[in-house]
């Protein structure tokens, strides 16, 4: 079936996914004091991190306006759109908001918002399956049925190497946020269903955290033959990979994706952060 598939800027797809499936992106903005990065093609992730560590203050995202969205409902296609977490940013309902412009401005086409209830590897996840989907023949009905079933059933997991941004923007406090990084714990967090992050468990050291979390892997699916495991990581690629090992070595996942992140997610993960999704 033929598609377009609409994406913010959250979903760190792959260059090679973008280009066979002709996805589109549309960029969120992320706020940082006096200045705002708009989170495209053209930004230098790596040096917008580095202004991220640099800076003290809190740090905030703008989402996407609805006539951006509706800028890219266009053609007979249907149209998939899927955004980052509906508890997280205001991305779904600019999308949503945007078909209402779009059928003003005479769009004929069908379109649908998937609100991911993750972010960055949990919205891939969504588009390799529209992918398969529609590569195999499947209606536009039945790709909303099963997608919306896997979003209900994905687990996303996350460890953050750096706590300072959960401090700088009011996620953890203060003095939690001193005790981790002094005692070199690292926590353990994922998306609870309805997209909103919740603290699952924390150990010592990186490379036990990293255990845990392919532990919690089989605690919550005991079978990975139909799922596709995506690892998205901020200019971490060792543990990304260490990752990757631990999970081909335990588990049996039709597929292992990995990629780096844009600065939407580098602002919320952090400098080394590591996200998951299956």
């Amino acid at each position: 079936m033929n598609y377009k598939l609409v994406v913010d800027s959250s979903c760190d797809i792959t260059p090679d996914v973008m280009a066979r499936t002709g996805a589109v992106k549309v960029p969120l903005v992320m706020l940082m004091g006096e200045r705002s990065y708009i989170d495209d093609e053209i930004l230098d992730v790596k040096s917008f991190v580095n202004d991220m560590v640099a800076h003290k203050g809190p740090m905030r995202s703008g989402c996407p306006a609805p006539a951006e969205y509706a800028a890219h409902y266009t053609g007979d296609d249907p149209i998939f759109v899927v955004t980052l977490s509906s508890r997280l940013s205001g991305s779904y309902a600019s999308a949503v908001a945007g078909i209402t412009i779009a059928r003003d401005q005479g769009l004929k086409a069908d379109v649908y918002v998937f609100d991911s209830k993750s972010a960055s590897p949990g919205q891939v996840t969504i588009a390799l399956l529209i992918e398969e989907l529609a590569s195999a023949g499947s209606s536009k009905e039945e790709i909303i049925e099963k997608v919306e079933a896997h979003i209900k059933r994905q687990e996303t997991l996350f460890i953050l190497e750096d706590v300072t941004n959960m401090v700088k923007n009011g996620r953890m406090s203060r003095v939690t946020g001193t005790f981790v990084t002094a005692l070199h714990i690292r926590p353990l967090l994922a998306a609870d269903g309805d997209g909103n992050i919740v603290l699952v468990d924390k150990a010592r050291g990186t490379a036990a955290t990293v255990k845990r979390l392919v532990e919690v892997m089989g605690e919550r699916s005991s079978d990975m033959s139909d799922k596709t495991l995506v690892i998205t990581h901020c200019f971490n690629p060792d543990m990304a990979n260490y990752l990757k090992a631990l999970a081909e070595e335990r588990y049996n996942f039709k597929k292992i994706v990995l990629s780096g992140m844009g600065g939407l997610s580098a602002m919320y993960a952090g400098k080394g952060g590591v996200l998951t999704a299956f």
